[in-house]
């Protein structure tokens, strides 16, 4: 609806625009980030979706497998039958969003894995790593500008094994900044003058 108003205006141009993210390998740890715990007791921890939750704060995450079966381990997410193509993660909350996100994938061949990023139904920004057979392959997601994302999707079409090391910080989806809830209550109030 927003973006409607203010591309009816002119204020709102579409094109290839990159949310403020950075995706990179390397180890270390994010500042903010806190283990997701799997396996535990009242979660799923088996079949299309599994769940972790938050060590510190207890917010539940999901994953989703691409018509895959999984299982959560300990500390880690893998398919059933020991290989898998494509998961999602995403706040088990729909009113969250990640800031940060790192985990370790595993894989028994080396190969491109691409991770892709998406907020509000919109693919935000995708990068592309080339991933070493049996890792580690330490994968670490931030905003810039405390941006979050909905969804993170991870695909290798030579297939991965399992993510391990799961840790997060997550934070209610950005609210629009007064600046911009000014010009759409123009935009409104100009819409409805207009009829």
């Amino acid at each position: 609806m927003k973006t409607a108003v203010l591309a009816a205006l002119g204020v709102v141009t579409f094109g290839s625009a990159r949310a403020a993210f950075v995706i990179e390998m390397g180890p270390g740890t994010l500042p903010n980030t806190e283990n997701i715990l799997l396996n535990n007791q009242g979660l799923l921890a088996q079949g299309l979706v599994v769940q972790g939750i938050t060590e510190s704060s207890k917010i539940i995450v999901d994953y989703f497998g691409a018509g895959e079966d999984l299982v959560a381990g300990k500390a880690r997410v893998s398919a059933m039958d020991g290989m898998m193509t494509a998961l999602s993660i995403t706040p088990n909350d729909p009113a969250l969003g990640f800031r940060e996100y790192q985990f370790n994938l595993s894989a028994f061949a080396a190969g491109p894995a691409m991770i892709d990023l998406y907020t509000g139904g919109s693919l935000v920004q995708s990068e592309t790593f080339d991933i070493a057979a049996r890792g580690p392959n330490f994968i670490k997601i931030y905003s810039t500008e405390k941006e979050t994302a909905d969804v993170i999707t991870i695909s290798m079409s030579t297939g991965f094994t399992d993510i391990r090391q799961n840790r997060a910080f997550m934070v209610p989806d950005a609210v629009p900044e007064p600046a911009t809830l000014v010009i759409l209550g123009i935009a409104l109030a100009t819409l409805r003058r207009r009829r």
